[in-house]
């Protein structure tokens, strides 16, 4: 077993993409310094979507547009999203 998956370094974000919303906190992806990707969005309880989860791990609904605009980012390609979208990095 790797010693960083025992001891991951201390959490840096990167801010990659958010999905457009016009009040405030919107779902958004997030690069991490882990080599992983955070998400924000809606909260969805296992017994909603009739899975099994282990412990420490969450379900988070996004909009499709918030994917398939990360997809093309890292793919060096512009998003198009429905909604404004807000980019910017923070750590």
């Amino acid at each position: 077993m790797r010693n960083d998956a025992v001891n991951p370094p201390e959490l840096a974000l990167e801010h990659i993409l958010t999905s457009g919303c016009l009040h405030g906190n919107c779902p958004t992806m997030y690069r991490t310094n882990r080599g992983t990707f955070v998400v924000q969005g809606y909260a969805v309880t296992p017994e909603q979507a009739g899975v099994n989860l282990p412990a420490g791990e969450l379900l988070v609904e996004i909009p499709i547009d918030l994917l398939a605009g990360v997809v093309r980012i890292l793919d060096g390609r512009r998003p198009i999203l429905d909604a404004p979208v807000a980019s910017n990095s923070v750590n």
